[in-house]
């Protein structure tokens, strides 16, 4: 484990970060990833993505959205 003054957390060092669909320069841990999201949706208003019926962290322009809900692998466990 490595130390990220930063942050003051412990983090992998390996482990894979998701990228914020409101801003592509914010790469974040994925525990802290829905937090982070339903903070940074607050902070820009004026980007209109819509939620995913089966997961949260999940977020995408309105033509697209129909065709993620065909394929969102979490819609088998929501079922």
């Amino acid at each position: 484990m490595n130390f990220n003054e930063a942050e003051g957390e412990r983090y992998r060092q390996n482990e894979e970060m998701m990228t914020c669909p409101f801003n592509k320069s914010h790469r974040v841990q994925p525990a802290r990833f829905a937090l982070h999201v339903v903070r940074c949706e607050k902070k820009h208003p004026h980007i209109k993505l819509e939620k995913c019926l089966y997961n949260s962290t999940h977020y995408f322009k309105k033509s697209k959205m129909a065709a993620h809900l065909l394929e969102c692998p979490d819609k088998k466990k929501n079922l």
